[in-house]
């Protein structure tokens, strides 16, 4: 066999949707080429023993949601007005209804490569992997209900940091109070207004934030207090919680009854905006800052990675530290998740001992973790404790695990 290929389709309906949007077509197909069974690869026989590209595309759909949610249904609620012997009801407005309801959407994109060689001793696969969701019904970036798995965040959206001021960024009076912003330097009372906290205002060590649109003034576009896409101010996606670039690579040598196996397994991409002690320093102010948190600003230390310290009160609304590029978490990592080594003896010494076969061996679980995250001591896998919070960091990391063992076999 050399050209595989394979086509299905599902044309499904629900009657949670409106009738104009009730029906849906699901088509997928998958088609492969075994190079390595043509004739003009022969010569490189038994170099190259396989040899295999693939692609698949497929769209699932999910209609596991409430009943009549197309419907401008009115809410109804007993009051505590009684007219005779009956109680009152009241009916509230329809609500909002979403254009366009329909069917949630998953598409999926796989482009692949399977290649053998040495007699298929060493094998690699690699595989370019997208998955793109329309149509959604929840609020937010989530996927279908019927997916089979939480949905995740998407997108961060913040801020560009530029630096921490200096003292030549503000203007200043006769007796040394800042009075305002150098010229060039734009404004940055926006965030302080919403800060709604009058002790605090901008100065030297705090952080800068990049005039993105070049307006003078740092602000995310709000009209009538939302956001919106068309007009974000100086906010702009600065990352996604989205694991991109997953991968794992395993290795195995086996030598005169030695072996030894390596299992690496990481993440090529991925942030997060934490919240929490430990990636905030000061978020109480009753409590020490951590190891990794003591380069913060001062007069003596202009070139601190963290701003002046401030008491937080359990927030992020602190201006210093609005969801920002400086302190984003790079969540990317590579991971020794296991590392084997083991020896067998030669079967003329183990029957001595009157089995078949005896091996020795030693096994390491997350032996090491390389990542980014500047000394933060959160374990990149981890991401929330239920029931603290929501605090990134406060749930039980991965452990180190060592064991050794004897293999029989009679």
């Amino acid at each position: 066999d050399r050209y595989l290929f394979e086509l299905s389709g599902r044309y499904d309906g629900s009657s949670k949707f409106p009738r104009n949007k009730r029906w849906t077509a699901l088509p997928s197909f998958s088609a492969g080429w075994i190079v390595s069974n043509e004739k003009f690869m022969e010569s490189l026989s038994p170099a190259l023993t396989f040899f295999k590209v693939r692609a698949s595309w497929g769209k699932i759909g999910s209609d596991r949601v409430a009943n009549n949610l197309f419907l401008g249904v009115m809410s109804m609620s007993e009051t505590a007005w009684i007219v005779g012997e009956n109680g009152l009801y009241t009916l509230g407005i329809p609500r909002a209804l979403r254009d366009g309801f329909t069917w949630e959407k998953v598409t999926t994109t796989d482009v692949g490569v399977d290649l053998r060689f040495l007699n298929s001793r060493l094998g690699v696969s690699f595989d370019w992997f997208d998955r793109k969701t329309t149509d959604l019904i929840n609020t937010g970036a989530s996927l279908p209900s019927g997916f089979g798995q939480t949905a995740p965040m998407t997108e961060i959206w913040g801020y560009e940091t530029d630096r921490l001021f200096t003292a030549a960024d503000f203007t200043y009076d006769e007796y040394g109070n800042i009075t305002g912003y150098a010229p060039g330097v734009a404004s940055q009372q926006y965030l302080v207004d919403q800060y709604k906290e009058p002790a605090f205002q901008f100065g030297p060590g705090d952080v800068k934030y990049k005039d993105i649109n070049g307006d003078g003034e740092i602000d995310d576009g709000r009209t009538n207090g939302v956001p919106t896409l068309d007009n974000h101010g100086d906010m702009k996606v600065i990352g996604n919680t989205t694991p991109r670039y997953q991968y794992g690579v395993r290795l195995d040598l086996t030598y005169r009854g030695f072996d030894a196996g390596i299992f690496f397994q990481g993440v090529g991409k991925r942030q997060m905006w934490g919240t929490g002690q430990l990636v905030i320093p000061g978020w109480h102010y009753g409590e020490a800052y951590y190891e990794h948190h003591m380069d913060y600003w001062t007069e003596e230390n202009p070139d601190a990675y963290y701003p002046r310290p401030w008491a937080l009160n359990y927030q992020n609304a602190n201006p210093n530290f609005k969801k920002q590029s400086r302190y984003l978490l790079n969540m990317a990592y590579c991971r020794i998740k296991n590392l084997t080594v083991g020896y067998t003896l030669p079967e003329n010494v183990s029957r001595k001992f009157f089995v078949s076969k005896l091996r020795v061996y030693a096994s390491l679980e997350n032996l090491h973790t390389w990542d980014h995250l500047n000394n933060v001591p959160i374990d990149p896998e981890t991401r929330v404790a239920s029931g603290d919070g929501g605090y990134i960091g406060r749930s039980y990391p991965f452990s180190k695990e060592y064991s050794f063992g004897l293999q029989l076999t009679f």
